[in-house]
């Protein structure tokens, strides 16, 4: 096992704010991340690095309270008429 690693603290990955090392997920490190809305999260260091974490959760909390409510087809005004 290697006892180097990168050190990812104070770095931001998207919502997240490496704060500090916490062992191992699986084979990857796992990182202590403080998240914009103030939540802290433990997540791996291949997942931060890679883009494929970027908050808590929160993030797909909001897009989807997006496209549930905010996001609504409108209906064609009834004063344009293709045929005319």
């Amino acid at each position: 096992m290697s006892t180097r690693g990168i050190n990812l603290a104070g770095k931001r990955f998207g919502r997240l704010t490496a704060i500090e090392r916490d062992g191992n997920i699986g084979t990857s490190a796992a990182w202590i991340c403080k998240c914009d809305c103030g939540r802290t999260t433990k997540k791996a260091a291949g997942a931060l690095r890679m883009g494929h974490v970027s908050s808590c959760g929160c993030l797909q909390k909001e897009t989807r309270k997006f496209y549930a409510t905010g996001f609504k087809r409108k209906r064609v005004s009834s004063a344009f008429d293709p045929c005319s």
